[in-house]
């Protein structure tokens, strides 16, 4: 029997421009914060910058996900902007915040 363990998605690619927007996950909580969608997002953008040519790639992320944000980060994202108590849960706000990445900032990171 074969489990979803993660996923990585590039979508709403618009090509005459170079720019994506990219979405992962890791399923199982147990497998959360052991580097994992780190490496997700790594080998998912280097199959966006070398094998499809991208400028660009952008993310949301809530505010919350702290672990996500610093990954993120960590991988040469930028914090461009967001929109303020997106997110209405348990009689919580949580902001959406906007990342984007650079084919250059990806190539300085990853050296």
């Amino acid at each position: 029997m074969r489990l979803l363990f993660g996923f990585f998605k590039l979508e709403s690619i618009d090509w005459a421009n170079r720019n994506a927007w990219i979405s992962l996950g890791i399923g199982d909580q147990t497998n959360w914060n052991k580097g994992y969608g780190q490496e997700i997002l790594e080998l998912g953008l280097g199959f966006a910058f070398e094998e499809l040519n991208l400028s660009r790639v952008q993310l949301t992320v809530f505010d919350s996900n702290k672990c996500a944000i610093a990954a993120y980060k960590k991988c040469g994202f930028k914090h461009e902007g967001g929109h303020r108590e997106y997110l209405q849960r348990d009689g919580q706000t949580d902001d959406m915040l906007l990342f984007g990445i650079l084919r250059r900032e990806w190539e300085a990171v990853k050296k």
